[in-house]
């Protein structure tokens, strides 16, 4: 709504599938991967560095291998593999990311839960929008 254009029917499945790598962990390392999420929002502790030095690879990494396995379209597969650095050189998608980034902490925020430490509010500028009336849409809309 804020960009001022549809939204392609890929962007949505992106949305819903970039964290798919957190699904994964928490399916088949329940315990594991709850203590380290606890951790770090007690620590305040990016949870990314948890998740590497815990299982040697991160949520994001995770999700990318499986939507790749599946077969899924490659700007899906590159916003899990990126949604926590949307700036990284590698992005060929990268209105997508912006957009995916920016999605993803204002769905934490709106569940009030703690999400990712590591926003980076240049996606705003990056997309061309306001951060003050993207979030003066989402008031309207709540």
């Amino acid at each position: 709504k804020c960009l001022g254009k549809k939204i392609p029917d890929i962007a949505n499945a992106a949305g819903l599938l970039h964290n798919v790598g957190i699904v994964f962990m928490l399916k088949n390392f329940t315990k594991q991967y709850l203590s380290i999420v606890a951790q770090g929002e007690r620590e305040n502790i990016n949870l990314l560095q948890l998740e590497l030095q815990e299982f040697k690879s991160t949520h994001q990494d995770i999700g990318a291998f499986l939507l790749q396995w599946w077969e899924l379209p490659f700007p899906i597969i590159e916003a899990s593999m990126y949604h926590h650095c949307p700036f990284d050189s590698r992005i060929i998608n990268q209105e997508l990311l912006y957009a995916v980034h920016i999605a993803q902490k204002y769905a934490w925020d709106l569940m009030k839960l703690k999400g990712s430490k590591d926003f980076y509010e240049e996606a705003f500028e990056a997309l061309g929008i306001s951060k003050v009336a993207f979030e003066k849409t989402l008031q309207l809309e709540s």
